[in-house]
């Protein structure tokens, strides 16, 4: 019994680093929160995720928390348009002038793209699945009628070839070197990669948020986007950790857990159960 005690115990001191980083408590609320915020808030949650960007956490709840007072001046429409723009915008200009080994968009890039989604789809994150397929739908009408091999040769004199052949040179300039960094990247390293980049954008377009706060108009949505922020916030004002002493005490547990094992094998497998509570309770303060 005091076996199973020790091991249980030692479990809950080693997985202490990963508890800290969870968001899972933030509840979206689905009937005003486009697909796109909903996709950008569950990487936040993931635990796999976010344990790359634990330096950015409180930063990540302070911009949630005031993203989630300002969205409340946004009409559903309004806010989708706003975060829709604002995300396309921030994210194809981050790669833009990326160097990559590729220069334009061919059929077997077209094909090395959607086989690398096909093989990671169990890898890739939502938001990363989000993006790529993105991609494939872009480029899907130049492949399908091979407009992509013989565009150079169109008349651009005719209005329709004339915008599909702006269009295609657009995709390549900002899609070229998003599709280089997929290939380029295990499915992982871009789930990474896409995580660290949302913490950035989120900080960008919470303050972009302030403004129509600050026109003075008057909040259109009674009910919050999210749920749960003041709950993570209120336990981390409250954290002993800011305490230095106790801050001290908790980082020597948790870098030597087997202390705590070792208090707990001096308990008699036959101890009464309120012994062992007592024991726990001495190691937990």
């Amino acid at each position: 019994m005091t076996k199973i005690i020790c091991f249980i115990f030692l479990l809950a001191n080693l997985s202490w680093a990963t508890e800290k980083l969870s968001l899972d408590k933030i509840v979206i609320n689905q009937t005003i929160s486009p697909r796109l915020f909903n996709l950008i808030i569950n990487q936040f949650q993931n635990i796999e995720l976010v344990k790359d960007i634990e330096s950015s956490r409180e930063q990540i709840i302070e911009d949630l928390i005031l993203l989630n007072e300002n969205t409340r001046y946004y009409t559903k429409y309004n806010f989708t348009l706003q975060i829709n723009g604002e995300f396309y915008k921030y994210f194809l200009s981050k790669l833009s002038n990326h160097e990559t080994n590729y220069r334009q968009i061919t059929p077997s890039l077209y094909i090395n793209l959607k086989a690398k989604l096909k093989e990671n789809k169990l890898v890739y994150s939502p938001m990363a699945t989000f993006i790529i397929q993105g991609i494939l739908d872009d480029l899907s009408p130049y492949i399908q009628d091979d407009f992509i091999l013989h565009y150079q040769n169109k008349s651009r004199k005719e209005s329709k070839n004339a915008f599909r052949i702006r269009k295609l040179k657009l995709l390549e300039k900002y899609i070229v070197p998003w599709i280089g960094v997929i290939l380029n990247k295990s499915a992982s390293k871009f789930n990474t990669f896409l995580v660290q980049e949302s913490v950035e954008f989120i900080h960008l377009f919470a303050e972009n948020t302030k403004l129509l706060k600050v026109s003075g108009a008057n909040p259109v949505q009674k009910e919050y986007i999210l749920s749960g922020l003041e709950q993570i916030k209120t336990h981390k004002s409250q954290d002993p950790a800011k305490d230095p002493k106790v801050s001290d005490e908790a980082d020597e547990k948790r870098r030597n857990p087997k202390k705590d094992v070792e208090v707990l094998k001096d308990v008699p497998d036959d101890a009464a159960p309120e012994v062992l509570d007592k024991f726990i309770k001495n190691i937990a303060q």
